[in-house]
C-alpha cells in the first residue's frame, strides 16, 4: 500500500514538471508586479461653486511603475461620513483601505511606461463633492490595475460654512535657523551657508514664503551675524574664496525688508540646546546667549527687538528645563501641544498665558508635522484640521500659531498653502498675545535627552580656558567676547543626530580656545651663566590684540639653584617683553629650569616652557692662585723694569766717565 502512495506522488511530480516543461512557469502574481508603482498628488483643488452642482474636487497625480501598465484607472471614493473630531480626521488619514462604491471613475489614457512619470487627474462635482456648511469630508483616491486596487490615499473635502462661523486665528511664525558654519574663532569652515541663501536655497525659499506683514520671524541671531560675515568677504577652509558674498548681500537686504513691518522673535545666540545646558548645569550660557543676542540682532536688522523666546527642542520639557526657562530672561516660552494636558474636549488656544512675565505661547504637534513637508497632501490634512478646529467651536476664534521646524527646507516645487476655502484669518502675534488666554491647561513633563556628554565636556573646557585667558587681560572678557558667545554654538540644537560633526566641531573648538590661551607664553631658550649670581633675561610674547597682566614663576628643577620669586608682569598688545630674573645657583653645572605664566588670580595660564641654563664658575681656591699668581706677575715685572732701569742708567754713567778719560 505504502509503496501504491509512493508510486502515486512520483506520478504526481512527473506530470508537474512535465506541465512546467511544455506551458513554462507559473506567470507572477498581480501583487508582486505592482509592488514598485507608486501614486503621488500633485495637487488638490477644492472649489465651492456658486450653486452645489457646480461644486468641484480636482486631484492631480503623478503615477510611476516597474513595469508597463496599460489597463488602468483612478476612483475616488467616499467615507460617508461627516467628521466630528481631529481624532477621527488622524483615524481616517491612517486608513490605506477604501470602501464603498467608486463616486467618480477615470479611465487611464495611456500606458504607464516603466520608470517614466505618467501624470493623470480626475474631478469630482456636485453635492458629492464639497461641504457646503461647516465640517470636513473624507475622500479615497485609489489606483487600479487590471481590476484591482493596488494603492489608496486618504484626503479631505471641507466647507466654511456661513458668516455666522468665527475663522480660526492663525499667526505663521518662520524660524530662521542654520546649523553652524563658522568656528570658535568666527572663521568660516566651508562654503556650504552660500547654497542656503540662494533664493532657490532652504534660506532664500523661507524669506520668499514668509513676505506677508503679519509674520512672525524666530531668528537665531548667530545665523544673521554670520551672513553679515559673509557680506563683507570671507574664505572659508585653509584660505579658499568664499562664493557667497554677493548672495549674503542680497539675502540680507531681503531680510531686513521682510522683518521691517513685522514681528521679530529672537533665540538665544546660537540656538542652545536648552535641555542640555539645564542637565550640565550650564545656566549661565544661556544667560550670556540671551542678552547679547538680543542686543546684536537688533543691531544686525537695524531696528529694535525686545522679543526672545526660548524654545526646547520640540517644544518638549523635562523638570530641569522647565525650571531653566522660568528662571532666565526669555520673555516668550514657545511649547508644543504635546507638553500640555488639555483638561478641555475640544482644542485650546495658542495663548496659554504664564505663571510669570514669560508669555506661554504652545503651537500644535499635529499641525507642526504636516508643516515638516508642505505637500499637497500635508496642506490638505493641514486644511482640514483648521476647518475642525473652527468647526468644534464654531463662535469662539481660539488662534493658532503654525510653526514648523527648526531647520525646515520647504520645495518650491512641490509646495502647497492652505486652501482658500479654509475658515482662518491671519493675525499678528500681538493679536496673539491679547487674544483670551486658555484656562485650564497644565504643563506636562517628559523625558528628555541632552546632547552627548563629549560636547558638554568641551565647552566646560572651552569656557574654562576662555575664562582665564580674559583674567590675564587688562580688559578681562570683552577681549575674547565674540569667542565666549560663539562657545554656546557646541550645544546648538542642530547637532542632536549629527553626533559626528558635534564632535569634530567640538575639538577644533577646544584647539582654538588653547590656542587663544597660548597667544601670552614664554619663549624657550638656552644660557649660560659665568656666576653662582646673576640676572637671567626670560623673554615672554603677547600676540593678542589686547594689553595683559601675567605672574612669571620660574620653577628650578634640582636644588642647585634656589627658587627665584615669582615676578609680576604688564605686557603690552602684540609685543615682546623681557624680564631679568634673579638666579642665586649653589654650584655649577647643568641643569633645567621651567618658567610659566599665571592669570592674576593664580591659574596657570597656557603651556609651560623649559629652560636649559648653564653654570661655568671658577671654584674660590682656584680665584686665590690665580689673584696671587697675578700679583706675583706684576711684582716680577716691576723688579725686571726696575733692574732694567738701573743697567742702562749704570751704562750711562760708564760711558760718560770714559769720554771725560779721553779727554
Amino acid at each position: 500500500m505504502k509503496s501504491i502512495r509512493r508510486l502515486g506522488a512520483h506520478l504526481t511530480f512527473f506530470l508537474l514538471a512535465l506541465t512546467g516543461l511544455f506551458f513554462g512557469s507559473p506567470a507572477p502574481s498581480l501583487a508582486a508586479s505592482t509592488n514598485g508603482v507608486n501614486v503621488v498628488i500633485t495637487n488638490i483643488n477644492n472649489h465651492l461653486g456658486a450653486t452645489a452642482s457646480r461644486d468641484l474636487i480636482d486631484v492631480s497625480v503623478s503615477i510611476t511603475s516597474p513595469i508597463t501598465v496599460s489597463n488602468w484607472s483612478l476612483q475616488i471614493l467616499s467615507s460617508d461620513q461627516v467628521f466630528s473630531s481631529r481624532s477621527q480626521i488622524a483615524a481616517f488619514a491612517a486608513n490605506s483601505k477604501a470602501s464603498g462604491a467608486p463616486l467618480v471613475t477615470r479611465m487611464g489614457a495611456t500606458s504607464i511606461d516603466p520608470l517614466v512619470p505618467a501624470t493623470a487627474s480626475i474631478s469630482l462635482t456636485g453635492s458629492d463633492a464639497m461641504v457646503r456648511d461647516l465640517g470636513v469630508h473624507g475622500f479615497w483616491l485609489q489606483l487600479v490595475i487590471n481590476g484591482r486596487a493596488v494603492k489608496s490615499i486618504p484626503f479631505f473635502s471641507y466647507g466654511s460654512g456661513g458668516s455666522s462661523v468665527q475663522p480660526t486665528p492663525i499667526v505663521w511664525m518662520l524660524p530662521l535657523v542654520e546649523p553652524p558654519h563658522r568656528d570658535l574663532l568666527g572663521n568660516f569652515i566651508d562654503d556650504d551657508l552660500a547654497k542656503s541663501l540662494a533664493p532657490d536655497g532652504r534660506l532664500g525659499q523661507i524669506l520668499n514664503f514668509g513676505s506677508g506683514p503679519l509674520t512672525t520671524w524666530l531668528i537665531d541671531p548667530y545665523l544673521v551675524e554670520s551672513v553679515a560675515a559673509m557680506a563683507d568677504g570671507y574664505t572659508y577652509g585653509q584660505g579658499k574664496p568664499g562664493s557667497g558674498q554677493d548672495v549674503a548681500i542680497a539675502w540680507l537686504t531681503h531680510l531686513r525688508s521682510a522683518v521691517a513691518n513685522s514681528q521679530v522673535i529672537a533665540l538665544p545666540y546660537g540656538d542652545p540646546d536648552l535641555t542640555t545646558l539645564a542637565k550640565s548645569d550650564l545656566k549661565y550660557n544661556l544667560t550670556r546667549s540671551i542678552s547679547e543676542g538680543a542686543s546684536r540682532l537688533s543691531a544686525l536688522l537695524q531696528q529694535p527687538v525686545s522679543n526672545v523666546a526660548a524654545w526646547p527642542l520640540g517644544g518638549l520639557i523635562d523638570k530641569s528645563t522647565k525650571s531653566l526657562i522660568e528662571n532666565n530672561s526669555a520673555n516668550t516660552f514657545l511649547i508644543s501641544s504635546a507638553s500640555v494636558v488639555n483638561t478641555q474636549t475640544a482644542t485650546g488656544s495658542s495663548n496659554l498665558g504664564s505663571k510669570t512675565s514669560q508669555s506661554r505661547l504652545q503651537y500644535d504637534a499635529t499641525l507642526a508635522r504636516q508643516l515638516v513637508d508642505l505637500t499637497p497632501l500635508s496642506a490638505n490634512r493641514l486644511s482640514a484640521e483648521l476647518t475642525m478646529i473652527t468647526s468644534e467651536r464654531p463662535s469662539i476664534p481660539r488662534a493658532q500659531i503654525l510653526l514648523p521646524p527648526r531647520l525646515w527646507s520647504p520645495n518650491s516645487e512641490t509646495m502647497a498653502t492652505i486652501d482658500s476655502v479654509v475658515p482662518i484669518r491671519e493675525i499678528s502675534l500681538d493679536q496673539l498675545r491679547n487674544s483670551p488666554v486658555t484656562s485650564g491647561n497644565t504643563l506636562k513633563i517628559s523625558g528628555l535627552s541632552a546632547l552627548n556628554d563629549g560636547e558638554v565636556s568641551a565647552l566646560q573646557l572651552v569656557n574654562n580656558n576662555l575664562s582665564l585667558f580674559a583674567s590675564a587681560s587688562q580688559i578681562g572678557s570683552w577681549s575674547v567676547r565674540n569667542e565666549i558667545l560663539r562657545s554656546s554654538v557646541l550645544l546648538s540644537t542642530s547637532w542632536h543626530g549629527r553626533n559626528l560633526q558635534a564632535s569634530q566641531y567640538a575639538q577644533s573648538a577646544v584647539a582654538a580656545s588653547e590656542s587663544i590661551v597660548r597667544q601670552i607664553r614664554v619663549l624657550p631658550g638656552s644660557y649660560t651663566l659665568t656666576t653662582l649670581h646673576q640676572k637671567l633675561p626670560i623673554t615672554i610674547t603677547n600676540d593678542s590684540a589686547n594689553p595683559a597682566t601675567v605672574v612669571l614663576r620660574v620653577i628650578p628643577t634640582t636644588f642647585r639653584i634656589l627658587q627665584p620669586a615669582y615676578i609680576q608682569v604688564s605686557l603690552e598688545a602684540k609685543s615682546k617683553t623681557q624680564v631679568m630674573v634673579p638666579i642665586d645657583a649653589v654650584t655649577s653645572g647643568d641643569l633645567t629650569l621651567v618658567a610659566s605664566l599665571a592669570a592674576p588670580n593664580g591659574e596657570t595660564l597656557g603651556d609651560v616652557s623649559e629652560l636649559t641654563l648653564s653654570i661655568r664658575t671658577v671654584p674660590a681656591i682656584a680665584n686665590w692662585i690665580m689673584e696671587g699668581a697675578a700679583i706675583a706677575l706684576v711684582i716680577g715685572s716691576a723688579i725686571q723694569i726696575t733692574g732694567r732701569l738701573r743697567r742702562r742708567k749704570k751704562l750711562k754713567l760708564e760711558q760718560e766717565s770714559l769720554v771725560i778719560d779721553e779727554l
